[in-house]
């Protein structure tokens, strides 16, 4: 089944009218979407425009006719086009995982969650071992402001921003400012984690 839907989605992003086929074709019943690698994607620079090309119509594609999408699985995918999760934000309004290990390439995903805010329905992110940027992220805000009305699961172990390790400050703002929080897995300290559980009881905290 998925090498037919493989080629029938090709076909179309081949044709002229594959902008508009959306409003006629819906695969209403797929509610996970995997298009992980195994690996690391290591793309030179030179080449990464042409990648992003060839890779950002098939996903923008998937986000238009995958209405009642609940989760999708990036990690190791390498992308620096920021309407990747705009889409999936604003075509798929069940969304409420999403996974995206090993951000490589990307210098578009900030720590304040704006390519995520259409996502309201949005309870986990599955985000180690990633690198994002600190544009527009500042003291008023924090960790994943934008998209945090419903989370209820994070991991963001060994984040970075800027190729520079996320401070404590940052990572205990967060737990202290999302109140559906109950599962979180970071680079807290042991100190850092034993003051937010007299804070934070419910929330299980992990390294």
């Amino acid at each position: 089944m998925c090498t037919n839907l493989t080629n029938l989605i090709i076909q179309r992003i081949l044709t002229t009218n594959w902008m508009i086929s959306q409003d006629i074709f819906q695969m209403d019943s797929i509610l996970s979407l995997d298009m992980s690698l195994s690996m690391p994607m290591i793309v030179r620079q030179k080449h990464q425009q042409c990648m992003d090309i060839l890779r950002t119509p098939l996903v923008l594609f998937l986000s238009e006719i995958l209405p009642n999408l609940l989760e999708i699985n990036l990690s190791n995918i390498s992308t620096n086009y920021t309407e990747t999760f705009l889409s999936f934000s604003r075509h798929c309004p069940h969304l409420k995982k999403v996974t995206w290990n090993n951000i490589i390439n990307n210098v578009f995903f900030g720590l304040h969650g704006r390519l995520l805010k259409k996502a309201k329905n949005l309870k986990e992110i599955i985000m180690d071992d990633a690198n994002f940027y600190d544009n527009e992220y500042h003291r008023a805000t924090f960790l994943f402001c934008h998209c945090s009305k419903a989370l209820e699961r994070v991991s963001i172990r060994n984040m970075k921003c800027d190729d520079e390790v996320v401070s404590q400050d940052a990572l205990i703002k967060f737990v202290r400012n999302v109140p559906t929080l109950r599962w979180f897995r970071s680079d807290l300290t042991i100190e850092n984690m034993n003051m937010l559980n007299l804070e934070r009881p419910e929330i299980v905290l992990l390294n």
